[in-house]
């Protein structure tokens, strides 16, 4: 089995994604999607979508996923690995993420790439939705982690 960068975080982490609360982040700047799991098990996911020019969507971006932060509890961080294929990112989802890593300092985030969480929703027959993404992102991890148990 080859050590991708999903496994090896997996790996270095399988203790707080299988023993402790993780919450999953699908960003977009115009929607946030976000999945909570308690060791290992899912609890709830949903979506908040924002208005308005880019500074304050980012602001609510910002307050929400800090807010969600300490709803869960959350020991570790799961987020979509934002690299398309020619290398380029639009900026304002560049922006929406360095909203969420500032509102989850000093946690650790762990970034899973698209082409591993969409197996989960293959698998799961899930519609595409940021909510559902979010799911599929922590559960794609989760999977990773079990396999160290």
């Amino acid at each position: 089995m080859s050590n991708t960068p999903e496994r090896t975080n997996a790996m270095h982490h399988a203790d707080k994604l299988l023993h402790g609360n993780l919450l999953a982040i699908d960003p977009s700047s115009t929607s946030l999607g976000f999945a909570i799991f308690h060791k290992g098990v899912f609890v709830e996911k949903g979506v908040k979508k924002y208005k308005g020019d880019i500074a304050f969507r980012l602001h609510m971006i910002f307050m929400d996923v800090f807010k969600l932060n300490q709803e869960a509890d959350a020991d570790i961080v799961a987020i979509e690995r934002l690299r398309s294929s020619g290398g380029y990112s639009p900026p304002q989802l560049m922006w929406s993420v360095g909203a969420v890593l500032a509102a989850i300092s000093p946690l650790p985030m762990l970034e899973v790439s698209p082409n591993s969480w969409k197996v989960v929703a293959r698998e799961e027959g899930l519609a595409k939705s940021d909510e559902n993404d979010a799911y599929c992102i922590g559960k794609r991890i989760i999977d990773k982690a079990e396999e160290f148990r």
